[in-house]
């Protein structure tokens, strides 16, 4: 580590600087390239609702592992993002279960697996962030229309509000604790990380990359829009460089989608 590098990797390099004295370097790479691919599929299959079948959560779990965001990061070694979006459904299956049972120890293993996206890339602190904003206000809003019989009934939108805020505050609190590892030499050196010396330049240097032809937004909907697309031309040749008319090939998955969600809504 440099002065000034923010240290949320810390427990991941120094897993893999342990591993690195057991295995050769060359070995230890194959296992987190393979992992890096891998993984993130396997774990979104596991934590599918069983009751959707095999073969439905096989199909998501494969176009979960492997897409053109997966794609795009792995052809930039971006492993570490990889691993850190891997236990996205991990996340999402806890944070259900955190608001659906309010029990501890789901609260306890939110913030353990949303601590974890963060050592393994920083940018997770918000996208798992964004994640359980999506749960806590989707759970809040219906919990207050639920009937009292129901079990997420919470006496109404005040009493709805009130059990989000109370565990909002206990994941809070699990969450600067596992952190403090690296938030607490953060606020010690506040003028002298990378995080304090971000600038306007830097947004736009690592802003999404739009499409040429298409724009922005059909990029984002097509899960491309990393920012070396504008700078890596001709590196790496990615699906929609193959096909001219992408975004009508994409929109054929939303049938599958929308059926999904259906069917969810109606269980």
């Amino acid at each position: 580590f440099r002065e000034g590098d923010v240290l949320n990797n810390l427990p991941f390099v120094s897993l893999l600087f342990l591993l690195n004295q057991i295995l050769p370097a060359d070995i230890l790479q194959k296992i987190l390239f393979s992992l890096a691919i891998f993984l993130p599929g396997y774990l979104f299959y596991l934590f599918l609702p069983k009751k959707l079948g095999e073969i439905p959560r096989a199909v998501a779990a494969t176009f979960y592992m492997i897409n053109p965001f997966t794609y795009e990061r792995f052809t930039a070694g971006h492993l570490s993002v990889l691993f850190a979006y891997a236990f996205l459904p991990v996340c999402f299956h806890y944070f259900i279960k955190t608001f659906e049972d309010k029990r501890n120890k789901d609260i306890f293993l939110a913030a353990i697996f949303w601590t974890l996206t963060v050592v393994f890339s920083l940018h997770f602190l918000f996208i798992t962030s964004i994640l359980f904003l999506a749960v806590a206000i989707s759970f809040t809003i219906v919990g207050s229309m639920l009937p009292p019989s129901l079990k997420l009934r919470r006496a109404g939108l005040r009493g709805a509000i009130m059990q989000t805020l109370k565990i909002f505050l206990k994941i809070l609190l699990f969450l600067l604790f596992f952190n403090s590892f690296w938030l607490i030499p953060l606020l010690f050196s506040p003028s002298n990380n990378i995080l304090a010396n971000a600038d306007l330049t830097h947004f736009e240097a690592f802003r999404t990359a739009a499409d040429p032809i298409y724009g922005l937004l059909p990029n984002i909907l097509g899960m491309y829009g990393f920012w070396r697309e504008a700078t890596m031309e001709n590196e790496i040749m990615l699906a929609k460089d193959a096909f001219p008319f992408w975004p009508f090939f994409y929109s054929i998955f939303l049938i599958p989608i929308i059926l999904g969600a259906a069917k969810l809504i109606k269980d």
